[in-house]
Formats: C-alpha cells, sequence, structure tokens
C-alpha cells in the first residue's frame, strides 16, 4: 500500500515562515548575548524534508472470524530548515 500526499504546498510555505522566524530569533538572542544586535541579512536559504512519519494498524483474526487487516494512513511530515547569516552591528 503507498499513500501519496495530494497538496503540501500551503503547509510547505508555512514551515517555512515559522522556521525563518525562528532562525532570526535564533540569530538575535546570539547577537544580544554578544553585546550586539543584527544587521541585514546577508543570506537565506532552506532545506525541506517531506516524508511519511506512519505506522499500520493491523486488526488480526481468530480463526473462522471475518476481521481483516485495518491499515491506517501516515501521517505525512514536512521539516524545513533554514540557514541564515546577518550582518552584526554595535548596539
Amino acid at each position: 500500500v503507498t499513500f501519496h500526499a495530494t497538496d503540501t504546498r500551503m503547509v510547505a510555505l508555512e514551515a517555512t515562515a515559522e522556521a525563518t522566524r525562528s532562525a532570526r530569533d535564533q540569530a538575535r538572542a546570539m547577537a544580544e548575548a554578544l553585546g550586539l544586535e543584527l544587521g541585514q541579512v546577508l543570506s537565506v536559504s532552506t532545506d525541506r524534508d517531506y516524508g511519511p512519519e506512519g505506522f499500520l494498524t493491523m486488526t488480526m483474526s481468530a480463526e473462522g472470524s471475518s476481521a481483516g487487516t485495518e491499515i491506517t494512513a501516515p501521517m505525512i511530515v514536512v521539516r524545513v530548515t533554514v540557514y541564515g547569516r546577518w550582518s552584526l552591528r554595535s548596539r
């Protein structure tokens, strides 16, 4: 049995936006720890990974029972990593 996602585009865009905000927040925290602040963005890039993260649920039948195998579709996980570089400036 093979499962395919029909549309992950919007989820991927949302994940990219969230990962970008997280990268900026982490960079800001590092700059502040150094007594500096973020300057201009020098570069930003992404790395995406879409893949099924799931399992099969099987119901075993006793002899003579009509119960079959139950298959549960996996959850599609969208992972986005954002790499960013900023200039730093004095406060």
